[in-house]
Parts: C-alpha cells; sequence; structure tokens
C-alpha cells in the first residue's frame, strides 16, 4: 500500500469519524433537550398539587396516583440527564467532530504544500508526519471502528509471524543453554564443596 492511498484512506476513516461524532452529538443534544423540556414541564404541572387537593380533596386516590407518578416520571428524566450527562457529551463530541474536520482540512492543505512539489525520501518523511497528525487526533475514549482493512499481504503476515517464531524458538534454546550450563555450573560447585 502506498503511502498515498494509506493517507487517502485515513483522510477517508477521519472524515467519517467526524460525520459519526456530529450525529451522535446531534442526538445527545437533542435528548438533553427533551429531558429537560420534560422536567420543566412535569415539574410546572406537580406544583399544581395543592390546587388539585383542594378541588378533588386532600385524600383523593386520583391526585395521589396521578402526582406519584409524576414525581417518579421527573425524577426518573432528571436522574437519567444526571448519570449520562447528555449536554456535557454532546458539547464534548461537538468539539472532537471540529479538530476531526479541522485536522482533515489542516491534512489535505499540508499533503498539496509539503508533499506535491517534494520527491524521494523527503516526500517520504514529509508523507509519515501527515499520517502521525492523522493519528494524533483520536483521543482517548472514543472508540469508532469504521472497517478493518488489509494493511499487509498475507504471505508478509506469515512471513513476519516465521521470523517471530523463530526469535522465540531461538530465544527459548538461548534460555535453556544458559539453565544447563548454570545447573552444570551449580552442581559441579556442590560436588566441590562435598570433597
Amino acid at each position: 500500500m502506498t503511502y498515498k492511498a494509506a493517507f487517502n484512506d485515513r483522510q477517508r476513516e477521519l472524515h467519517s469519524v467526524t460525520a459519526i461524532l456530529a450525529n451522535v452529538a446531534a442526538r445527545r443534544a437533542q435528548w438533553a433537550t427533551a429531558s429537560k423540556v420534560v422536567v420543566i414541564a412535569l415539574g410546572a404541572f406537580a406544583a399544581t398539587k395543592s390546587a388539585a387537593d383542594q378541588l378533588l380533596g386532600a385524600t383523593s386516590h386520583i391526585a395521589m396516583v396521578t402526582y406519584t407518578l409524576l414525581g417518579l416520571v421527573i425524577a426518573t428524566v432528571a436522574g437519567l440527564e444526571a448519570a449520562f450527562k447528555n449536554e456535557v457529551t454532546a458539547a464534548e463530541l461537538r468539539i472532537l467532530a471540529a479538530a476531526g474536520q479541522s485536522t482533515v482540512r489542516q491534512v489535505d492543505s499540508r499533503w498539496q504544500r509539503d508533499i506535491g512539489g517534494v520527491a524521494g525520501q523527503e516526500r517520504v518523511e514529509a508523507a509519515l508526519k501527515l499520517i502521525e497528525l492523522q493519528e494524533k487526533t483520536a483521543k482517548p475514549g472514543v472508540n469508532i471502528t469504521l472497517e478493518v482493512r488489509q494493511l499487509v499481504q498475507s504471505d508478509q503476515i506469515y512471513a513476519a509471524y516465521k521470523r517471530i517464531y523463530r526469535r522465540l524458538t531461538s530465544y527459548s534454546l538461548f534460555r535453556e543453554r544458559i539453565a544447563r550450563a548454570t545447573s552444570f555450573k551449580a552442581a559441579d560447585h556442590q560436588g566441590c564443596q562435598q570433597s
């Protein structure tokens, strides 16, 4: 895979992540707004309890059940908002989406400026710096999987596994040789002390 292809793949991914974050931020903001409206409207209705008590009587079962359910809904909606912090999360996701979009534009501009007229090793180094810039845009706590693409050919993966296996087995053999050598030295040392 060429650096240009890797660059383009990451730009598409970053753009997709930005769109996803913006959509999630919009939904979270809508839920935050809806929960505020529900709490305010039902809270205003709950304030009419004393008027309902005078109208229906203080011992009215209808008023008691209605206002109990109303209080339960208010507490549930307020508790969910406090637990999930939709308003704060929406703001943070908007900031993250804006940073992603800014990075997409910045990297596009830098590609044209830094890589467009350069050749050879300088081009490769400039491309790697831009790919690193794309990597830095992701923030901890946001995990969005878009697609899994093949980064290397399967024969390269097999060759890499083969090299790792050889290194591990040679390391294991090395450790065994050291263990045998130290056990022989320990046995010789014990034999010398017994004589």
